[in-house]
């Protein structure tokens, strides 16, 4: 739906005078309120904006204890750190996600190749594997992808400072 585009509905189908009426205000200001809530004249007067980044910031947190609690894990700590590992997937699957649908209202597509947005889903690759191979009792390799999962953390966090782009401040 072209949230800009006039409302062009008009008295063709004849439906009656006052049914009409209803029908096209009804979706004139459904769009107007849509437009009002999700998205604004800038991509940062968003209601995403209290949504995504808080997301994606959590799903980094996770990313860090999990690999704090596995180089320091006792053999009790097999609960914690599958909990820390499914915490830490689903917030970086969720700031993904999140951040596909507010680029689809903002920006007009929900995918542009962005370096950060890349880097996300690099970044969700990695903690994938990694939770892929802890749950398969792989610790070796999963001592090694957590520390690169937290190098690309940083990397993520910072690639709108490091190369332009749509994230960009530079």
């Amino acid at each position: 739906m072209d949230l800009d585009a006039p409302c062009v509905l008009d008295r063709r189908y004849y439906i009656g005078s006052h049914a009409w009426d209803i029908v096209r205000n009804g979706l004139c200001s459904s769009k107007v309120l849509l437009r009002r809530v999700i998205s604004s004249a800038h991509e940062l007067d968003s209601i995403m904006l209290y949504v995504h980044p808080p997301l994606s910031i959590i799903g980094y947190c996770f990313i860090f204890l999990f690999t704090v609690f596995l180089f320091r894990a006792s053999p009790k700590g097999k609960r914690l750190l599958n909990s820390l590992g499914l915490a830490a997937w689903l917030f970086t699957f969720l700031g993904l996600v999140t951040g596909m649908l507010w680029a689809q209202i903002s920006w007009g597509s929900y995918w542009s190749w962005d370096p950060k947005e890349t880097m996300t889903l690099l970044l969700l690759v990695s903690v994938s594997g990694n939770l892929v191979a802890y749950r398969e009792g792989k610790l070796r390799l999963t001592k090694w992808l957590s520390p690169v999962s937290c190098i690309l953390s940083v990397l993520t966090m910072s690639m709108s400072f490091i190369i332009a782009g749509l994230h960009s401040f530079i």
